[in-house]
């Protein structure tokens, strides 16, 4: 038997969920060759335990209709052919011919539990496998778990020897009603390593605005997890010779990837994190990117002022102290406040490097310089960011 050409996008990239199929019938023979496209495909023990009910007619049909939610109804009663994928809680009993490395058939008739729980997971992947290969057959496939098992079950599989696990809506696909297609979940977030998930380290100080806007990013990317917290003594006079081994600037954030980068600054580490996670924390080209770029920059010279301040008070000795800098610094702050104060409507909304950068530098204002009760002057600002702050990437805390 001849069998398609394979091709990751017909399996994979393009496929989709369809609620709606022309009006094509699908032949015997075609449900013959998928079903023995999809036979080859590895399980556990080669275990087979997967058994399909095709619904053809109306009257076929009609008999699964009590036991579907609302929302898969019409779909289902129109759908060209409707597969049960169920599972044979016996499938050990074929086991002595379809797996002859050991006799395997007593570990299954001794234990029900995981005679079902093997059942399950491999009537599962053999149900995944006939939709890749009715894809690649030239079918389109919309998989289905609302539904009342119990009522299938009473209805199809009386004697308890099967049960269901999910239904395939099959057919030749019409796109007119398709959902837009929603995002898949990045690699990130989704890699679980063995033992440790840690793989990247940071540099960190509780107090450091910088390695907080890093964290923060991470976690809108769900990435904070993976991150290891090292324990450091920034200081711009008393140099922490471990830090500056890593980083000749002595400076925090300082990062470790998995694969051996060390990055610095805190530009560099979220914009690495956000490529990592596949994210939308930096926007892609165009005006939106501009515009967080810049408020990103804002942001972060509102903290290069405050820290400079900061710094002056208490790494400058009190006799060589500047008041005349001093408010210097505190002017760009507050000329950077001013003008936030007519820009809040346009970042209501908005979960970018620039709004999380911002979002950093108002709370670090709030932890070093609570004294300057800038929410009393800036009333516009103050309300985003109280809005801002529920955040749970905001309301995060991160400790060695």
């Amino acid at each position: 038997m001849s069998h398609p050409a394979p091709t990751i996008a017909q399996a994979f990239d393009d496929a989709r969920t369809f609620n709606k199929f022309d009006g094509r019938a699908i032949s015997e023979t075609l449900l013959q060759q998928v079903y023995d496209t999809m036979k080859w495909a590895p399980t556990s023990m080669n275990c087979q335990p997967a058994r399909l009910v095709f619904l053809r007619s109306a009257e076929a049909k009609a008999r699964l209709k009590p036991a579907l939610s609302p929302g898969n109804l019409d779909k289902t009663m129109a759908a060209p052919v409707v597969v049960i994928v169920a599972m044979d809680t016996r499938f050990y009993e074929h086991l002595p011919t379809q797996f002859a490395a050991y006799d395997a058939r007593p570990m299954f008739e001794a234990n029900a539990a995981l005679a079902e729980a093997t059942a399950f997971r491999n009537s599962s992947l053999q149900g995944a496998y006939f939709m890749i290969a009715a894809r690649l057959h030239g079918l389109d496939c919309g998989a289905m778990s609302g539904f009342d098992a119990a009522k299938v079950n009473a209805e199809f599989f009386a004697d308890g020897r099967c049960k269901a696990n999910f239904l395939i809506n099959l057919g030749h696909g019409d796109a007119a009603g398709n959902h837009p297609r929603g995002p898949r979940l990045p690699f990130a977030l989704c890699r679980r390593d063995a033992g440790a998930l840690i793989a990247m380290k940071l540099y960190f100080s509780p107090f450091s605005p910088y390695v907080r806007k890093c964290l923060v990013t991470a976690h809108e990317l769900g990435l904070d997890q993976r991150i290891e917290l090292l324990p450091c003594a920034a200081h711009p006079v008393q140099r922490d010779a471990k830090l500056v081994a890593d980083n000749p600037l002595g400076k925090i954030p300082t990062f470790f990837s998995d694969d051996g980068l060390v990055l610095f600054d805190s530009r560099v580490i979220c914009e690495y994190l956000n490529d990592l996670g596949q994210g939308s924390i930096f926007p892609p080209a165009g005006r939106a990117r501009w515009e967080a770029l810049t408020l990103h920059s804002l942001a972060d010279g509102m903290l290069d002022a405050a820290l400079l301040i900061r710094y002056e008070l208490t790494a400058r000795p009190e006799a060589l102290r500047w008041a005349d800098w001093q408010a210097g610094q505190m002017a760009k702050i507050e000329a950077a406040m001013g003008a936030l104060d007519g820009q809040v409507a346009a970042l209501k909304g908005r979960v970018d490097i620039g709004t999380l950068a911002l979002a950093c530098a108002l709370g670090y204002l709030d932890l070093r310089f609570a004294d300057m009760a800038w929410r009393s002057r800036h009333a516009p600002l103050a309300a985003w960011c109280a809005e801002f702050m529920q955040r749970p990437s905001m309301q995060a805390s991160w400790s060695l």
